[in-house]
């Protein structure tokens, strides 16, 4: 499988230019998106409301909200 940063690729998306990847932490478990128009530049940490890390489940179905607003927001304007 794919590395990415020392991490487990998991998926990744293009919609419009905008670039979704997530990822795995091979250390913590914790799961990551980077997210960018064209290369991915920002890296977000998933996470329940109380910080606690999230399942696999919960993150690709996080993953999937984020592909879905990469249809109606360029990520260079954020």
């Amino acid at each position: 499988m794919r590395q990415y940063n020392n991490q487990r690729f998991i998926t990744q998306a293009t919609i419009n230019d905008n670039t979704v990847i997530l990822t795995q932490d091979n250390n913590t478990g914790k799961y990551y998106s980077y997210w960018g128009l064209g290369e991915p530049k920002s890296k977000v940490e998933l996470t329940k409301p109380s910080g606690k890390p999230m399942s696999e489940a919960s993150a690709i179905k996080k993953f999937l909200e984020m592909v879905k607003a990469a249809q109606y927001v360029k990520f260079d304007k954020l």
